[in-house]
């Protein structure tokens, strides 16, 4: 059933910009940086990665980094990765997160034509830098710029949904770097410069400077930049209430289906399960955690077939209640601003929500994959029953073969292991049953 007692709708100042402090330092972080960053030995060529450095080292050097005593350097980011969806713009915003670590740089995301609003509002000509009250943010929405990406209201930005990324606020000196090189050199990269501007698309094109290392601290990246606020944390809560969802006594699946992406699908060679194949991988996690299933999916095909499953079956079902189609309409795929901001929103709760599954499945050639096994990590590898993932491939009836990832509590993914082995249902095979390769966090 939708879950229709929640409305999925974003304050009018979704970041307290006018009605609560401006984000201070936290108490108790060391200096930064302790020693530099660029002289310790890392994995990756140009993430901070200091090889034999802890999960709990890595967590404060990303704090402090971002809470700076003094502000002084600065990585400026715009997000125009148009119609790349949340989780994988997510890893690119890892990424530069790390580099900026390691650079000994505050990162801050701008809006949207934030390099080109300079050019088109005077005042910013002037040096009066990036504004910080709703009135000024109204002034250069209203300017020649593209729509942003997920917010529609101040701070049109990602910190409309998750906690700032620091006390610090964008420098107001007109003079900034601009990484130069068609595609972007990072032999020239203007190391000494106080402040840099750069777009999400430049760093994407450099695919070396965001392909995973597995000594990077991805996941502690991710749990920083994407820490919900609490009228996100509201709503997920008030969506588990309604629909009886217990942390730790139900499952999720995601069915990633779309004109979109099955032709991206297509084009990378990824296979993606049908609608009826996730209805077979329902039917498994459930028998490995008895209760509720919670639905994600952007498709309203989808969300109907499940709804008839979950009468033949038996089977409890939730899922928000929000406009579904067969097309993509985040993150640039929508010129309608407001349609991008409840899509935001949507992911937002949606993640928040299945991070709290026993069980939570999703194809694993979809990027929302990686964004929720983040997400699923923070929650359980701080509890006792700790967090596992597990890749599987599998194959079902009326399905080509597809690789499934399972994630949640180390018991649960263990139990999902043994029910696999016992009764397949329907057909269902996932030969990487035994023996798979499993995370643990």
């Amino acid at each position: 059933m939708a879950v229709r007692a929640c409305a999925l709708h974003a304050p009018a100042d979704p970041a307290g910009l006018s009605s609560e402090p401006a984000p201070s330092r936290p108490s108790g972080l060391a200096p930064w940086p302790a020693g530099s960053p660029r002289q310790l030995n890392h994995s990756h060529r140009l993430q901070f990665s200091p090889t034999g450095s802890s999960h709990e080292q890595n967590v404060r050097s990303i704090w402090a980094s971002q809470f700076p005593e003094r502000c002084e350097r600065f990585l400026l980011v715009e997000d125009d990765l148009a119609r790349a969806g949340l989780g994988f713009s997510a890893k690119i915003w890892a990424a530069a997160l790390l580099f900026a670590v390691r650079e000994e740089r505050v990162l801050l995301e701008v809006p949207r034509g934030e390099i080109r609003r300079r050019s088109l509002v005077p005042d910013l000509d002037e040096g009066h830098g990036v504004p910080n009250t709703p009135t000024e943010w109204e002034k250069l929405r209203n300017a020649s710029v593209p729509t942003p990406r997920w917010c529609d209201r101040a701070p049109y930005t990602l910190q409309c949904f998750y906690a700032a990324w620091s006390h610090c606020t964008p420098p107001t000196e007109r003079r900034y770097a601009r990484p130069t090189g068609r595609p972007l050199k990072m032999s020239r990269w203007p190391h000494a410069a106080p402040v840099v501007i750069i777009s999400l698309t430049r760093f994407h094109h450099l695919g070396g400077f965001w392909h995973s290392d597995p000594n990077a601290p991805v996941s502690e990246a991710m749990s920083f930049l994407f820490r919900p606020r609490p009228w996100v944390v509201a709503i997920g809560e008030c969506v588990m209430r309604e629909a009886a969802l217990v942390p730790g006594a139900f499952t999720s699946v995601h069915v990633r289906d779309s004109v979109e992406k099955r032709k991206e699908a297509s084009n990378i060679r990824g296979k993606l399960p049908s609608t009826p194949a996730s209805e077979l991988v329902a039917q498994m996690l459930t028998r490995a955690q008895p209760g509720a299933t919670f639905l994600q999916t952007s498709s309203d095909r989808a969300a109907e077939a499940f709804e008839a499953f979950a009468r033949r079956s038996g089977t409890p079902l939730a899922y928000t209640d929000n406009p579904r189609s067969d097309h993509d309409s985040w993150g640039g795929w929508s010129n309608d601003s407001s349609t991008t901001t409840l899509q935001t929103t949507v992911g937002a709760v949606n993640a928040y929500v299945a991070a709290r599954a026993a069980l939570a499945s999703s194809p694993t050639d979809s990027m929302w994959t990686w964004f929720m096994t983040a997400t699923a990590r923070e929650f359980w590898a701080g509890r006792p029953a700790g967090f596992a993932a597990v890749s599987l491939g599998c194959a079902a009836p009326g399905s080509s073969a597809f690789r499934l990832t399972v994630m949640g509590s180390a018991a649960a993914v263990q139990r999902m292991q043994g029910a696999l082995q016992g009764a397949p249902e329907a057909g269902l095979r996932c030969p990487c049953s035994r023996g798979c390769p499993i995370s643990r966090g």
